[in-house]
């Protein structure tokens, strides 16, 4: 199920990347939003379920040690860079792109900041998906870290 919504946040952010309208509808981020939240859920109990050589239960830093460095690095430079591309998002965003009964138009908690041609519409459309995706993208790549370091490293307690 991971790898439906990540492949569904995949395909949305390359589309985000193309000028002009959105081809896939915004749906489709619901559901990569959605299934980011089973697979999160799904991924904490089978961890839970993992063992230590002792018998204890793993915990979050002795995952982050089974890490291999380059999954370290990778997700850190991912974060980073969504930490930043959010913030620079926030310092330049006015408002929502919406559609207006006049056009196209940038609005800010229901109050309209100014109007806007259809194509920077879409731009900013474009934009704001992008900022949305990172966030899943983020969490299918910690959820994969998380899965590969207690797989490599951990035995599941049997019932």
């Amino acid at each position: 199920m991971g790898i439906i919504g990540f492949a569904a946040g995949v395909t949305l952010f390359v589309d985000s990347l193309f000028p002009g309208p959105l081809r896939i509808a915004d749906g489709w981020l619901a559901v990569a939003f959605l299934v980011l939240m089973v697979t999160w859920g799904a991924m904490i109990l089978a961890v839970r379920r993992r063992r230590e050589d002792d018998g204890s239960p793993v915990s979050a830093h002795s995952l982050l040690t089974a890490l291999p460095l380059w999954v370290k690095t990778g997700l850190t430079v991912l974060g980073l860079l969504m930490v930043f591309y959010f913030l620079v998002f926030l310092g330049t965003s006015e408002g929502s792109p919406s559609q207006t009964a006049d056009g196209y138009a940038v609005m800010e908690h229901g109050d309209l900041v100014r109007t806007i041609s259809e194509s920077e519409y879409h731009r900013l459309r474009s934009a704001e998906r992008r900022v949305l995706l990172g966030f899943v993208l983020t969490g299918y790549a910690v959820i994969a870290a998380v899965a590969f370091a207690s797989r490599t490293k951990y035995r599941v307690e049997s019932d």
